[in-house]
C-alpha cells in the first residue's frame, strides 16, 4: 500500500505537470499524429502567441538529423522565440525508423534502401495544417540539419509546388536527389557547412553518393540563373575561441529575384553555428532571414521580412537603425524610431539563443521622432537580438557586437 506521503507526492507531481509545465506547452505546442502509407507518423506544431487566425501566416519545417528526435529538436534547436517574433507556424516532424532502428529521412545515399514515403508525409502535413490554420501557402519553407538538410533539398526537388525556399545546415544533396531533381519553380537556397565536417564531407563522397558543397551550389546557381561569380563577405570573427571563421558567398540576381547563399565555416565541423561549434553566426536566424524574403513565385516585393526590413503601419510607423548586421555594432547605439501617436514602448535584448538578458526601457513615448540609447558595454562581443515593440507593432533585429 502507498503511504499518505507517497500519495500526496504523486498528487503534487500531477498538479505540477497539469497546471504548470504541461499546461504551458499545451497552450502553444501540439503533438499530432497521422497515418500515411500505412505508418503512424508524428509531428510537433508550434503556434506563435501572435496567431489569431485573421491573417495568413508562413509555415516553417525543421528536420532533425539521422537518428534524431523531433521533440528534442523542438527544444534545443529552438525556433519558437523566432516564430513568436516573426509570426510563423513552426512544424518539427519525426522521421520514421529504418531497418537499423534509426529515425531518418529518405534521401538516397546511405538511406537508399528505405521505402518510407517522406515526401507524401510532408505534403499531407501541409494539407492538414492548411485546413486547421490560416496559412500563406505561397510561403512554406524548410530547413534541416545533416540528414534533415539533405531532405530539404529532396523537398525542393520533389515537392517544389509546395515549398518556397529551403536551407541546410551540415547537409547536401545525395547523388540520387541530384540526378532525379525536378524543381517546379526557381527556388532560393541557403546552406551552412563546415570545411572540416567529419560526417558530411564538404568535398563530397561521405556519406557515399553525397555531392560536394560546390556541386550542390552549382546546381542551384545554374537552375536559378543567378550570378556565376559570388559576392564574398568575411563575417566578423566575434568568437576567437571557436576555432573557425565564416565567409558568406552570395549568388544573387537569379530568375524572379532568386538567390543562392552559402555560409562557408572555415575549419568548422558537423556543428550547428550559434548553438554549438562556430559562434560567429546564428544559423537559424540567418536561414529565416534569408528564406522569408521569398515566396513560391520568387523574391517578395515591397513586403517586410523578419530581421531585414522595417515593419510599418500605414504611412507613419517605422524604425531606423544607426548600424545593422553584418556591420558591427558599437557598445552604445541609438535606436531611432517614429511613433504616429503616443504609445507604450519596450526595448528588450536577447542573447543568441533567444533568452532575455536585459529590458532596456518600458515606458510611454510621445508622438513623433524618438530615440533610445542601447548600451551593451557590460556584455561581451557576439551576436544579440533586440526587440522594439508597441502594443500593436514590433520589430526584431540582429546585431553583431564588436568591442
Amino acid at each position: 500500500m502507498f503511504s499518505t506521503y507517497s500519495v500526496m507526492k504523486y498528487i503534487l507531481l500531477f498538479l505540477m505537470l497539469f497546471f504548470g509545465f504541461g499546461y504551458l506547452e499545451a497552450q502553444q505546442t501540439i503533438t499530432n499524429r497521422l497515418v500515411h502509407d500505412g505508418l503512424d507518423r508524428d509531428y510537433h506544431i508550434y503556434i506563435p502567441e501572435s496567431y489569431d487566425g485573421t491573417t495568413s501566416v508562413p509555415l516553417l519545417f525543421v528536420f532533425h538529423g539521422y537518428g534524431g528526435n523531433a521533440r528534442d529538436l523542438m527544444r534545443w534547436g529552438d525556433m519558437r522565440s523566432v516564430a513568436d517574433t516573426a509570426g510563423f507556424i513552426l512544424i518539427v516532424p519525426q522521421g520514421y525508423k529504418d531497418h537499423r532502428g534509426s529515425p531518418h529521412w529518405n534521401v538516397g545515399s546511405w538511406t537508399i534502401g528505405s521505402t518510407v514515403d517522406d515526401i507524401g508525409f510532408i505534403e499531407k502535413i501541409i494539407n492538414r495544417t492548411s485546413d486547421e490554420f490560416n496559412l500563406d501557402l505561397k510561403r512554406v519553407y524548410s530547413y534541416g540539419h545533416s540528414n534533415g538538410g539533405y531532405f530539404s533539398f529532396e523537398l525542393a526537388c520533389q515537392l517544389g509546388n509546395k515549398i518556397a525556399a529551403i536551407g541546410s545546415i551540415g547537409g547536401t544533396m545525395s547523388t540520387e536527389s541530384y540526378d532525379s531533381c525536378e524543381p517546379s519553380h526557381n527556388t532560393s537556397v541557403i546552406t551552412v557547412h563546415g570545411t572540416s565536417d567529419p560526417i558530411v564531407y564538404y568535398t563530397g563522397g561521405r556519406p557515399y553518393n553525397s555531392k560536394s558543397q560546390v556541386e550542390t551550389l552549382r546546381y542551384w546557381v545554374d537552375f536559378n540563373n543567378t550570378n556565376i561569380s559570388p559576392e564574398i563577405i568575411e563575417v566578423p570573427d566575434s568568437d576567437k575561441n571557436d576555432g573557425s571563421q565564416v565567409e558568406l558567398y552570395k549568388y544573387d540576381g537569379g530568375t524572379n529575384g532568386t538567390s543562392v547563399h552559402h555560409f562557408k565555416v572555415i575549419n568548422g565541423g558537423h556543428s550547428w553555428p550559434g548553438r554549438y561549434g562556430n559562434m560567429d553566426i546564428i544559423a537559424t536566424s540567418e536561414i529565416w532571414k534569408f528564406v522569408s524574403k521569398f515566396n513560391i513565385e520568387g523574391l517578395i516585393s515591397n513586403e517586410s521580412t523578419y530581421l531585414e526590413e522595417e515593419i510599418k503601419s500605414g504611412n507613419s510607423y517605422g524604425i531606423k537603425l544607426e548600424q545593422n548586421y553584418p556591420n558591427p555594432f558599437n557598445p552604445s547605439t541609438n535606436i531611432d524610431f517614429y511613433l504616429p501617436e503616443m504609445a507604450q514602448v519596450s526595448l528588450t535584448v536577447y542573447n543568441h539563443i533567444g533568452q532575455k538578458i536585459i529590458n532596456v526601457v518600458d515606458r510611454k513615448f510621445l508622438k513623433g521622432n524618438q530615440s533610445v540609447m542601447l548600451n551593451l558595454n557590460d556584455f561581451s562581443s557576439g551576436l544579440y537580438l533586440y526587440k522594439l515593440a508597441t502594443p500593436e507593432h514590433s520589430i526584431t533585429k540582429t546585431m553583431a557586437l564588436i568591442k
